[in-house]
């Protein structure tokens, strides 16, 4: 199984001085999130000349369910442009 991970900021902590990455990890049902997140960073913002964190992104998540069970499936969008600081 594939998993692609991505340490990650939120806004309000880098804001307030108190940020610590977070580790994101994406598989199985939740993958195409992942490509989706790695395409912006690291294909849409360098052909716009940009660094891979220049995109602030939105993560939300939906619960589904087959037969195996319950699980959440991620999606993300790009949302805004980073602020220096947050790029720092």
């Amino acid at each position: 199984m594939r998993v692609m991970e991505f340490y990650v900021l939120l806004p309000e902590e880098v804001k307030a001085g108190t940020a610590l990455p977070y580790i994101l990890s994406f598989k199985s049902t939740s993958s195409r999130a992942g490509k989706k997140l790695m395409t912006q960073m690291y294909v849409k913002n360098r052909a716009a000349n940009k660094v891979p964190p220049a995109t602030a992104c939105i993560m939300s998540g939906a619960d589904k369910e087959n037969d195996k069970g319950q699980f959440c499936v991620l999606d993300v969008k790009a949302s805004r442009p980073s602020t220096a600081e947050e790029i720092e």
